[in-house]
């Protein structure tokens, strides 16, 4: 019974320890690359911002726009053909707006509000009585009685 659970638990542990590489479908990666994408947010309080980009096989152009905090929109066009690595050339459109800090309000202290007193509703209760002092006195021990010893007569 004993070497039949050890060849159980042994045939676990093996097969557990199985490595399956992952099979892929060459065909899917060896077709060129195809795509082409854009989108753009425009929110005139927070960010306006697009990127646009296509893709043919191993040529890639692109381009993006920023809008920055001095009032400018910056752009930058990129491309990648084959090996050639990523080449990108960046524009700003718009002038430079300056800048004025934002002025806080003055400060006005306004005065106290009044105190306003009001009695109260009802009168208050009389006082409750103090209990009685409460003096300690402990219990006297017990008196034993004297013990004499006697001793004992020789054998």
């Amino acid at each position: 019974m004993k070497v039949l659970y050890t060849l159980v638990f042994m045939s676990i542990s093996v097969s557990a320890q199985y490595y399956s590489p992952l099979t892929t479908n060459p065909s899917i990666i060896d077709e060129p690359a195809l795509y082409k994408f854009t989108y753009n947010v425009n929110d005139f309080e927070l960010q306006n911002f697009g990127h646009e980009e296509s893709r043919d096989g191993a040529e890639t152009h692109g381009e993006y726009r920023v809008a920055l905090p001095d009032g400018r929109t910056k752009i930058v066009t990129y491309e990648v053909i084959g090996d050639s690595g990523f080449v990108a050339g960046v524009k700003y459109e718009g002038e430079i707006l300056p800048f004025t800090p934002p002025q806080p309000a003055p400060y006005e202290p306004s005065p106290p509000p009044p105190a306003v007193y009001q009695p109260l509703p009802n009168p208050l209760p009389p006082p409750a009585p103090k209990p009685a002092p409460l003096y300690y006195k402990p219990i006297p021990p017990p008196i034993q009685a004297p013990v004499y010893y006697k001793p004992l007569p020789p054998p």
